[in-house]
This record gives C-alpha cells, structure tokens and sequence, in this order.
C-alpha cells in the first residue's frame, strides 16, 4: 500500500535495540559457561532492507565505528518514507547495545533487533512512531565488508550523455533524464542540459522527497549551449511528460514539454509542498498540470496553452489537493477550462489564485470552482487577468481582476499597451521566487520593476 511522506512532520529519532552475538562456543560443565567475549561491531554493514507491509525495499548500509564501548557512525535505509539516512549512536554492553539514530529525513521512531555472527548481521525492524509508520515492520541482512555508496548527488543529464556514465557531472553526464530519477534518492538534485528528450519521466514508488529536477536554460551548470529543455512526445508513444506519485516537498523547473499523450505534469499522490515553476506546457493530449491529491502545491510562473483538457487542474480522487497557490502563469488557449479547482470525488479548498492571465480557454468558464464537493470554501482569487470574464460560480470574480484582452504578441509577449503590465497585487513569496520574477520579462526586453506584471514571465530575449 502506497504511504505518503509529510515533509512537515520531518523528525528524528530511531532507537535501535541490536543484540550483538559472537560465534564463538561457551565452556560446558563444572561452573558454568563462560561468558561470551565482548562482540565487535566495528566495520562496514552492507545488504538490503524489505518491508513486510509493502512499504518498500532497497538497500541499507550501516556504518559502525568502535572505541571502547562507544559505537558511531552512518545508516542509510534507502527509498523508504519511514526510515531515511542519520548519524548512528551507541553504548556497547556485554554482546548487546541500545543505540539512536538522528536522522535529517525520518520522521519515525523505529526499533531494530539483530544478530552478528560470521560476518553476517540479519535482523528485524519495526516502527513505533504514533503516526501513519506506526506498524509499518519488516527484515534486514547485512554482510561484512562491503559498503554501500549512493549515486552521486546532483545528477547530470545531456543530450549528449549516455546511460551508463555515472551522472556524477557534465562530462559523465546520463543521456535519460528517466535513468536520473531511478538513481536518484532523497533530496537528490538532477540537472538536465539543454535540448530534446523524447520520453515520459515517471516516480511510483515512495519514498523519494524533495527531489529537484532543473533545466539548465543558460548552460550555467552542464555547459551546454543556452536553449530550452524540452520534453518531446511527438514521435513517441509517451504518456505524460512528469508523471510524480509520493515526491512530498519536489520540484519541476524550467522544462518545455509538449507533444505526449497524457498531461504535460502530474503530481500526484501526496506530492504535498510540490513546485512547479518556469515551465512553458503546450499542445499535450490532456491537462498541462494536474495537481491531484497532492495539499500546498505552487504553480508558479508557467505557460500552458493549447492543451487538449483543462491549463491547470487542481483535483482529487481521495483527499483533494487543499491550499494550493496558482500564480504569475498564463493560461490561454486550452481544450475545456482555463483553470479548474476541485473534482467531483474530492474538494480542494483554500486555493490562492493571483496575477495569472486567464484568457480564450475554451468550455463553460475560463476559472470553475466546484461548489460540489466545496472547494470554493476559502478560495481567493484576485488581481487576474480573465478574458472573457467567465466565471464558475460567477461570484468568484476577484475585486481587483482585469477584464480585457491581455493583448498578446509575438508567442505570449505582452504589448506596451496590454492591460497586465502592472496589474499585479501582491504575492507574499519567498524572495528567490521573487527574484525569478524581478529577472525576467513580460515583454521580451523590459525586465519586470515596480508593481508586478500579470502573467508568465519569460527570460530576457526569449
């Protein structure tokens, strides 16, 4: 059964109960047997982990430092939401130890029992925490000797790679971004080199958080030439071009994606605390971005158009997809609406919807809010561009939003005249989601100053 992460309750501690056996034989008879020498745990422990709720499997390495009875050092449970990497501590006592694990990523208290013997340390592991883990269990083995080294971390991917380099930098750069994303573990960075990728790019298997996917449009990191990273599905039968499920706290930056079969992206799944940003979507079969179960998502800053379903679908088949915020993008051009917030099996409430261009979608309404189930409770929609001024419900129109034609040219470039120059409100982000902004342009020349433009804003002579 698939788990999802909650990036807001990242926590820390496992503490490890480990019985440390040796294999040496006691004496018989007369007094007794004796005592068993005092175990050494010391060395490199390498294996693999698996679940016995389906959580998950992978590989696990366990470090051990010894001085005296004092134990040290790294474990890495890898591809689980339950258990993460973390610094291993310990008191030796007789054959036997009770240790802790702080870990940066796990948010889940969680017990281990093993035996070491031969070189080999097998085991259990269980989960304590009073939380969605909790029950969550399953077995390890682990042989001396060996470690376990994750793939590096960025990742690097170019046209001009291949898939059996290491992805370690430019110069052994992959040739798939699909491979990258297999490699890649929690809080892995891949970065992707200009030119055309013809695939679709798919995470299913929890575990994986804040994984950071960006193009590099300037050459800046890979030294390719400055141009776009495109997904392509043209020619290719490629369902949609990013389609994450369980990838809490991710990011999708900077992509081109057009042509597939399905939606340009799909985050999914309790993607919670999502990004995607600075992505230009069109001409895909389905939506350009579904956000669906998935809470706290940020579309920002992204052009899609000409799609065959919704610019931007904010939805839910279980738990909805709550206090999602959709802003600085233009939307123009799709198959049904503009932008759709809620899905008939699922609300989404408490959407923050600001300085987008909502212009010529087709269907009923440039923005549906769907007051069945209420993802209309909370939503705040304001200081948009909405032409025409199609709303669903009709009172969704915001105090402060603009009812004309944006007056595009030239790709999506906005006119000196267009009523979204310096139409925006304000956006409370982070100052690096700020900067992005301050960067770029509405108009292809002029930088963004003063109060915001509306709309996506696209790199300098782009």
């Amino acid at each position: 059964m698939r788990r999802t992460l909650s990036r807001g309750n990242s926590i820390a501690g496992l503490a490890l109960t480990v019985a440390v056996l040796s294999s040496g034989c006691g004496g018989g008879g007369g007094g007794g047997a004796a005592p068993p020498a005092p175990a050494t745990a010391a060395g490199s422990w390498s294996g693999s982990w698996v679940s016995a709720n389906g959580v998950g499997g992978d590989a696990l390495y366990l470090s051990i430092k010894q001085s005296g009875a004092n134990l040290s050092g790294p474990i890495f449970f890898d591809r689980s939401p339950c258990l993460s990497a973390g610094t291993f501590s310990a008191i030796l006592s007789g054959n036997s130890f009770n240790g802790v694990v702080t870990a940066a990523s796990t948010h889940a208290n969680v017990t281990l029992d093993a035996i070491v013997a031969n070189g080999q340390l097998n085991g259990t592991y269980n989960v304590t925490a009073a939380d969605w883990c909790a029950g969550e269990h399953g077995s390890f083995s682990l042989s001396s000797g060996a470690r376990f080294v994750p793939p590096p971390n960025p990742l690097y991917v170019r046209s001009s790679g291949n898939d059996g380099n290491s992805g370690a930098n430019p110069a052994d750069a992959l040739r798939s971004i699909s491979t990258a994303v297999q490699l890649a573990r929690t809080g892995y960075v891949i970065v992707v080199g200009s030119g055309t990728y013809s695939e679709s790019v798919v995470i299913d298997t929890a575990g994986v958080a804040g994984l950071q996917l960006v193009a590099d449009l300037a050459g800046d990191r890979t030294g390719d030439a400055a141009g776009d990273v495109a997904i392509d599905g043209t020619d290719s039968d490629a369902g949609a071009g990013f389609d994450f499920s369980t990838v809490p706290g991710g990011l999708i930056d900077g992509f081109t994606i057009s042509g597939v079969s399905g939606a340009g992206i799909i985050i999914d799944s309790g993607s919670d605390a999502f990004a995607v940003q600075n992505c230009m979507i069109f001409d895909n079969t389905a939506d350009g971005i579904r956000v669906q179960d998935s809470a706290n998502a940020l579309v920002f800053n992204n052009l899609v158009y000409g799609n065959g379903g919704a610019g931007i679908a904010i939805a839910g088949q279980r738990s909805g997809s709550p206090a999602a915020r959709v802003l600085s993008n233009t939307i123009a051009g799709n198959g049904t609406y503009g932008l759709v917030v809620g899905d008939t099996n699922a609300g989404s409430p408490r959407a923050f919807v600001h300085n987008n261009i909502v212009q010529g979608n087709s269907g009923e309404a440039n923005i549906n809010v769907l007051q069945s189930p209420r993802s209309d409770v909370g939503y705040d929609g304001n200081y948009n561009l909405v032409f025409p001024d199609t709303y669903l419900p009709a009172s969704l129109r915001g105090r402060n939003d603009v009812s004309d034609n944006a007056q595009f040219a030239d790709g999506f470039h906005l006119r000196s005249t267009s009523p979204a120059i310096d139409g925006g409100g304000p956006l409370n982000l982070p100052s690096s989601q700020t900067t992005i902004l301050r960067r770029r342009t509405t108009t292809g020349t002029t930088l963004d100053s003063g109060v915001f433009d509306l709309g996506f804003h696209f790199l300098r002579n782009r």
